[in-house]
């Protein structure tokens, strides 16, 4: 039960970041916003601005993390760009 209450929690965060987000950019339509969530897919804030049916284009960067995110587990549903490590 503590597990539902938490992911509910989460996804009342999510949805308040892209709410506050989303207003700050009908305030000030020329400015870039940058979300730091930690590792958020595609299924977190963003996913929220999204079914707020918003115009705003967004973008999800995720860094790689050998074994968890890395080519072989993310796909373009997860993010738009992997920010891979040096080699």
């Amino acid at each position: 039960m503590n597990f539902t209450f938490f992911c509910e929690a989460q996804m009342v965060w999510d949805s308040a970041m892209a709410v506050h987000a989303l207003r700050y950019l009908t305030f000030h339509p020329d400015a870039t916003v940058v979300i730091l969530t930690g590792s958020a897919m595609r299924r977190k804030a963003p996913y929220r601005a999204d079914s707020l049916r918003s115009p705003v284009p967004v973008a999800v960067f995720l860094p790689e993390v050998p074994g968890t995110i890395d080519p072989k587990t993310v796909d373009l549903q997860d993010a738009d760009f992997l920010l891979m490590g040096a080699r």
